[in-house]
């Protein structure tokens, strides 16, 4: 009762009170009806005190039985439902109901999908050549505290090759599952369902930055190409594109002229300012709990809320930074056990995502936000919307396939289906698949 409480709160955009009511009303009421249901039994001639009542006039074994066929009736739907999840053709799941005005434009994980066999099962198939995966690149710079600028310049390159439509990019969830880990990149291949991997080291001394990028093809791990790219940090962001259009090139993927535009989108101009967003969304990741987020206020002494801030103090239009201040609202609000500690977030993160909708119309990131933080305020049609937005512009976007997985649930199943297929092709190491 009290997840339908929370569920039909939220749905319905009610005041915050009525589940509280809900609660308190079931914690004072559980005592009264555990003692009413240890004292009293139904019989034929209704309720009699239990010890009062014969032995043979105890429709217990009755309505035990009762309840014992409902339960079956109810595991033999579960099965069932669980049964066509697994077999139902493909081509059902893609015809389910587009509630956007305009269809999204078809992802590379949805055109590389293993077919369906004639029983419904799904059919092992090679992976398609215009798959990857990037793997965290190491750190040689030889100073530990240097790991958050390796891991961010990996994830960085993640996210423009993602940018490229003909690609299928493996989500970070999934490939940073592999960092310090040396598994044969045979394995790795096989587990993330690509026919590349692309791997490389970091080394930064002072304003200079090295970096080694080399394409290994997963099927037997032999070595397609191999680059080195010596820039300043000045040039940091001439570097991520030119990595990118090297890959791409590489792997003889055609660049529309929207991925050209798409590659420069959400970031900034400004070195520092790029510097501590990576040193903020690294920590971010290295220190945050649920339980932080009954103990702490993100604004007040959170660290890695105070280098993002850092970030946008340095470049105040710096949308990569916005969408993080969101998403650190986000996992707060989502979080909490305190009903006004999420509104709050939430309406803390409002302007921030209608700002980033302003400076960035057309990247995805900008619309993946808005999504998260509709869905969070219990804005279902609106999360909708802004989640197909989002795969249009960027149909390798992991998160927002799973977003609009959990928000179509209720009314689309059939989309539901669809979009965690997609997101567990691109992030298939995601335990939330």
């Amino acid at each position: 009762m009290l997840q339908v409480a929370d569920v039909g709160v939220s749905l319905l955009g009610l005041p915050e009170f009525i589940g509280k009511t809900v609660f308190l009303f079931l914690a004072l009421g559980f005592v009264p009806a555990l003692i009413f249901a240890w004292v009293y039994e139904m019989t034929p001639e209704g309720l009699k005190l239990e010890k009062d009542v014969d032995r043979s006039q105890s429709i217990t074994t009755d309505t035990g039985g009762k309840i014992n066929v409902v339960i079956v009736v109810m595991l033999a739907l579960a099965i069932a439902a669980v049964v066509v999840d697994r077999l139902i053709p493909e081509e059902a799941s893609n015809a389910a109901v587009d509630v956007s005005e305009s269809a999204p434009s078809q992802s590379p994980a949805e055109t590389d999908s293993p077919p369906v066999d004639d029983d419904g099962g799904r059919v092992v198939t090679e992976p398609s050549e215009a798959s990857i995966a990037v793997l965290p690149f190491e750190n040689f710079s030889g100073n530990p505290e240097d790991e958050y600028f390796s891991d961010g310049l990996s994830d960085t390159v993640l996210h423009q090759l993602a940018q490229i439509s003909e690609l299928k990019v493996i989500a970070r969830n999934s490939s940073f599952q592999f960092k310090g880990t040396n598994l044969d990149v045979r394995e790795v291949g096989e587990r993330l369902g690509v026919a590349n991997i692309l791997e490389g080291s970091v080394q930064r001394q002072g304003d200079q930055v090295r970096v080694i990028a080399q394409l290994v093809r997963a099927s037997d791990g032999s070595h397609v190409w191999s680059q080195t790219f010596d820039y300043r940090m000045d040039d940091i962001f001439a570097m991520h594109d030119a990595i990118a259009l090297a890959v791409a090139e590489e792997m003889k993927v055609s660049l529309l002229a929207e991925d050209a535009t798409a590659l420069g989108m959400g970031g900034t101009e400004n070195p520092k300012a790029y510097d501590k967003l990576l040193q903020g969304t690294g920590a971010f990741m290295a220190t945050f709990t649920p339980a932080l987020a009954d103990k702490v206020d993100p604004d007040v002494d959170f660290a890695p809320m105070q280098l993002i801030d850092q970030a946008l103090a340095l470049d105040p239009d710096y949308v990569d930074a916005l969408i993080a201040k969101v998403h650190v609202y986000n996992m707060f609000a989502f979080q909490t056990t305190s009903f006004q500690d999420k509104r709050r977030y939430v309406e803390r993160a409002r302007p921030l995502v209608e700002r980033v909708l302003e400076l960035a119309p057309e990247y995805s990131g900008a619309w993946a936000a808005e999504g998260t933080i509709a869905h969070r305020a219990g804005e279902h049609h609106e999360a909708m919307a802004a989640y197909r937005k989002a795969i249009e512009l960027n149909p390798n976007d992991a998160s927002a396939h799973l977003g609009l997985a959990v928000v179509s649930m209720a009314s689309a199943p059939l989309d539901t289906i669809k979009h965690m297929r997609i997101m567990q092709e691109l992030d298939t190491e995601n335990p939330f698949k």
